[in-house]
């Protein structure tokens, strides 16, 4: 039978009597939260026939050329007088964001050159997705030959690019047709998403990505000044905006669809600052490539993979939200920064958040928000928006009355990291709510060799259990006393380790040519004698030296680090750690904030071992 199949089974088994409707205010949590783990358990399944993939990218396709279509008719159309108030409070707030009056804080050309970096994805024309390849052993493909004279002023500002670039140009012959390469746009692709569609993205050309990355870190600056929003911590204030909201319905949580499919470039030039405007066209892709060749005109401002797209659709919301606020009479209460107990400074949420297209308000201005959304051309997700009842979702985390009721969401059960994360998954689920998965537990560890891991080791490593002296290899066929006696030192384990598929390694010292190994990524010898292409990749965070082990030989050369492909076979072993603790009771945070979950974690955890010695059905 096919394990996912298989798998679904067992937990309907395990949730006999949950009730399959919709959430109703008479429930307890650990229903609501039952009702989620059976909706979101393979929901975000990867693994399908190639026929069920190839479905979900037609639909994927063509959800995303219906919203550039949709973007292509956008108009601002005001039917009353509150309209036009927002009209002008929205274009307001966007030009004190993104125009400031001080020319020290506004976007330039030294702002390009100090921040301009690439994706961590492919590039149009890249002979491979690394830093290196990209940029100083390939073609650099770009929209507009001003690119180029903005890529080479702006290198000149770094001299170690500069010179690598250099280097690159007399490689590719010191020809600038084959140096840099003119193309229409980005290029259409799809990743996963659900079990119904994929999401849409774009590999955008190296130097419109360099810059776009640009724009997007100053527009994240301008963020953290203006509001005090910060795109590395918001998740965790929207979430605790979540709960706030799903216990005294305080706030309204909006999820939008396709949201980065739906800035329409009509509606940026409508509201936002012209001389922004002028770097986001400049930056974008104006066409886009299709699987069949054609190529579309974006009538999107961008796409998912531009550098840009997630900052600025924040920036957006975040005023569409002041604007409402302003418009309703409502305080609008920015981040601030605190120090609990006088020691490092963390952010404290205002009473709104914004990350991307998550949006949370106060419940008062929930439906003025919707209703302007839906003039700039957004569509809200209704299934995924709330503002009355007990539960809110936002930023990954799913709240009922308080309660943490977010289900597991299993990706792949195609090899045993995929089972024992699995496992350790369900397992905590099982001890927050109380539920018992014996079913669902016993089916996967009956796929997967029993090896136990301490608790703070990575869910793929193997089966997380308390501890316990057996466990130790060193303890096998040691005496009691011979056990006793190691105690002192620290707890050992077999637990698995994740090697990646393949890198470059150079020795930057000797100015060694870069060599292959394990896989081709297709970069030419000639290509590998930019020495300083290293050094720029080098500082930039791109090459890594692997740890010296006592006894080598040779000191470890610098590796450059290669994405995994998708479908790409992962390399593991099994190999023997130490662990700095293993405890039998770990701290596990409750459902319900500041509650601990550890014993109860204990107890079901303590029965996997058994599950494991009980035959297969």
């Amino acid at each position: 039978m096919d394990r996912y199949i298989a798998l679904r089974n067992a937990i309907e088994q395990d949730l006999e009597g949950t009730p399959t409707g919709p959430v109703t205010s008479d429930m307890s949590p650990r229903t609501v939260a039952c009702m989620s783990l059976r909706h979101s358990l393979l929901r975000k399944r990867e693994v399908w026939s190639p026929e069920f993939l190839q479905g979900q990218k037609d639909r994927a396709l063509a959800s995303f050329l219906a919203s550039n279509t949709a973007c292509e008719s956008w108009a601002w159309q005001p039917v009353s007088t509150i309209d036009d108030l927002f009209e002008g409070e929205l274009r307001s707030f966007l030009s004190d964001l993104l125009d400031p009056l001080d020319p020290a804080e506004a976007f330039q050309f030294s702002t390009l050159a100090e921040n301009m970096g690439p994706g961590p994805g492919a590039s149009v024309g890249a002979k491979a997705d690394n830093f290196f390849t990209k940029l100083f052993a390939s073609p650099i493909s770009h929209t507009s030959e001003y690119l180029v004279a903005l890529y080479r002023a702006a290198t000149c500002e770094r001299p170690g690019w500069a010179e690598a670039e250099n280097i690159r140009f007399q490689l590719m012959g010191a020809q600038v047709e084959r140096a840099f390469k003119l193309v229409d746009g980005n290029t259409w692709f799809s990743v996963p998403k659900n079990e119904e569609t994929e999401r849409s993205c774009a590999t955008e050309p190296s130097i419109n990505m360099l810059f776009q990355k640009a724009l997007g870190d100053w527009i994240e600056s301008r963020l953290r000044k203006v509001l005090n929003l910060s795109l590395e911590d918001q998740q965790q204030l929207n979430s605790r905006l979540a709960l706030s909201g799903s216990e005294m319905g305080l706030y309204g949580t909006i999820d939008l669809s396709a949201a980065s499919d739906r800035n329409a470039l009509s509606m940026i030039e409508h509201f936002f600052p012209p001389t922004f405007v002028k770097w986001v066209k400049l930056f974008r892709s104006p066409q886009c490539r299709l699987p069949d060749g054609t190529c579309v005109a974006m009538h999107m401002c961008s796409s998912m993979g531009n550098g840009f797209t997630f900052p600025l659709q924040t920036a957006l919301f975040a005023g569409v939200v002041y604007c409402c606020y302003k418009l309703c009479g409502i305080p609008f209460i920015r981040n601030r920064m605190v120090s609990p107990g006088g020691y490092e400074q963390r952010r404290k949420p205002g009473n709104w958040g914004t990350f991307g297209d998550d949006i949370i308000v106060d419940h008062r201005v929930y439906h003025t928000v919707v209703r302007f959304l839906n003039m700039l051309g957004h569509q809200v997700n209704d299934s995924k928006s709330f503002n009355s009842g007990g539960f809110r979702e936002s930023c990954g985390a799913d709240y009922y009355h308080g309660y943490n009721v977010r289900g597991v969401y299993i990706r792949r059960l195609e090899t045993p990291l995929d089972v024992y994360s699995a496992i350790n998954r369900l397992t905590r689920w099982s001890a927050l709510h109380g539920v018992n998965l014996s079913h669902s537990l016993r089916l996967l560890l009956g796929w997967v060799k029993f090896l136990p891991v301490p608790f703070a080791s990575a869910d793929y490593e193997g089966v997380k259990v308390p501890y316990d002296k057996d466990y130790e290899p060193r303890n096998r066929g040691r005496s009691e006393a011979e056990r006793d006696a190691l105690d002192w030192q620290c707890p050992l384990y077999r637990g698995i380790t994740v090697s990646s598929s393949r890198h470059l390694v150079t020795s930057l010292s000797q100015g060694e040519e870069i060599t292959h190994t394990r896989e081709s990524v297709g970069v030419d010898g000639m290509y590998a004698r930019n020495l300083y292409g290293c050094y720029v990749a080098a500082l930039g965070g791109y090459i890594r030296t692997p740890p010296y082990r006592v006894g080598a030989e040779a000191a470890p050369v610098p590796v450059i680090g290669v994405r995994q492909m998708p479908n790409a076979k992962l390399r593991w072993k099994v190999k023997v750690k130490a662990a700095p603790i293993w405890v039998r009771t770990p701290r596990l945070p409750g459902p319900v904030f500041g509650t601990d979950r550890g014993d109860l974690w204990e107890e079901v955890a303590g029965r996997l071992v058994y599950l494991s010695l009980l035959p297969r059905d």
